[in-house]
């Protein structure tokens, strides 16, 4: 079995094996994804048993419906 070295410096890893050295740059963090939907695009509140329903076919006019058995909304 080879012993291996492995040292870490700021974001780079360095590994030694053999004499042989290679450096690895370790990156933290990724890009910032997608913007979500604004504050306040959802109603807020709803009890437990409701459901999300959408009102018409424009973006975010939903509002939170009642079931009558669980499953079933008007």
């Amino acid at each position: 079995m080879t012993a291996v070295n492995v040292s870490a410096v700021s974001n780079t890893v360095v590994v030694t094996e053999n004499g042989s050295s290679t450096v690895v740059t370790v990156i933290t963090e990724g890009p910032q994804g997608p913007s979500g939907i604004a504050a306040g695009a959802l109603p807020v509140g709803g009890n437990p048993g409701n459901i999300l329903l959408k009102q018409t076919n424009a973006n975010y006019d939903a509002d939170w419906v009642a079931t009558l058995d669980g499953g079933t909304f008007n």
